[in-house]
């Protein structure tokens, strides 16, 4: 059955200008590399974070730090999340101490982690209620792309908040693809990370194969680096997964094995079966499983090693 629902849309937010507040909930290796943008756009920042001791590098002009995620999110023209799953995002969020306790009414409220499809529908439904304007706009391009400010966003809102919203996500944005209503972002999100984990566990029992049928290591990422169909996989995750080094973390490895139980979870409510994205989760899972969660998500060639020993 096809999936299609439409998340609450709310009416047009007024557009953000340099001088407002802008809140961020979270300090990890993303939302980090995002702030100093946001602050060179000229916006006045405040910031939460559940381990304070995060947020003592990030200060600077124009930055308050904040105890909890109602303070920070009051008086905010616009709410930035950046955190790594339903649960942490339902703590920033919901309760007395919440960002929707405290960001006043037509305030944006911009979610930009991975999440679940019943967790972002209820936390849209959950902005509406508090007359915020909800746009679900995770983004890829890993630590790189968010240190030089040009990640690609994929929103899920109304046109109206996302124009309104522009003047923000540029200064830490490449490219924002509006893929429908608030819900459709996060739901493509998955659908981009499911074929991205897929390839990245094929990359490593492609080495591990190699490895065991004596072909030379070093040759075949030199070829699956130019010429392979995962090209941008084997270049910029190969020679990690060659050298056992995953401490260059681009993407934890928990984190795609999350996301990818979440695209699965997805699909199989909606009457798709999955085997190759699920037997992907899995190593991914078992990958987790044996310490490796955060390291680099090319510690995932580690297993697939193992696997054939």
């Amino acid at each position: 059955m096809p999936h299609n629902p439409s998340g609450p849309e709310t009416g047009p937010a007024l557009p953000l200008a340099p001088g407002d507040v802008v809140t961020v909930l979270g300090a990890g290796l993303m939302a980090s590399r995002i702030i100093p943008h946001i602050r060179r756009a000229g916006f006045r920042i405040r910031l939460h974070n559940r381990t304070r001791a995060r947020l003592e590098g990030l200060a600077g002009p124009g930055t308050t730090l904040c105890a909890t995620p109602r303070e920070a999110a009051r008086g905010a023209r616009a709410v930035v999340s950046m955190v790594t799953d339903d649960e942490a995002s339902r703590s920033v969020w919901l309760g007395a101490d919440g960002a929707l306790a405290g960001a006043p009414p037509g305030a944006l409220a911009v979610e930009c982690s991975t999440l679940s499809e019943p967790w972002t529908t209820a936390w849209a439904a959950a902005c509406a209620e508090r007359s915020l304007a909800p746009l679900d706009a995770p983004v890829t391009g890993s630590t790189a792309r968010a240190s030089d400010g040009t990640l690609v966003m994929f929103a899920g809102g109304s046109p109206d908040t996302i124009e309104s919203a522009r003047p923000l996500l540029s200064a830490f944005t490449e490219q924002v693809f509006r893929l429908g209503p608030t819900g459709a972002g996060g739901r493509f999100k998955l659908v981009n990370n499911m074929l991205a984990g897929s390839i990245l566990v094929a990359l490593g029992e492609a080495f591990a194969t190699a490895e065991r049928l004596g072909l030379d290591p070093a040759q075949a990422l030199e070829i699956l680096s130019e010429f392979g169909w995962a090209g941008g996989v084997a270049s910029g995750k190969g020679r990690a997964m060659l050298d056992d080094d995953h401490t260059d973390v681009g993407c934890r490895l928990a984190l795609m094995a999350k996301d990818l139980g979440y695209a699965t979870s997805l699909a199989r409510r909606s009457g798709l079966s999955l085997p190759l994205a699920s037997a992907a989760g899995g190593r991914l899972a078992e990958a987790v499983s044996a310490g490796l969660g955060d390291l680099d998500m090319s510690a995932v060639s580690r297993v697939c090693r193992e696997a054939g020993r």
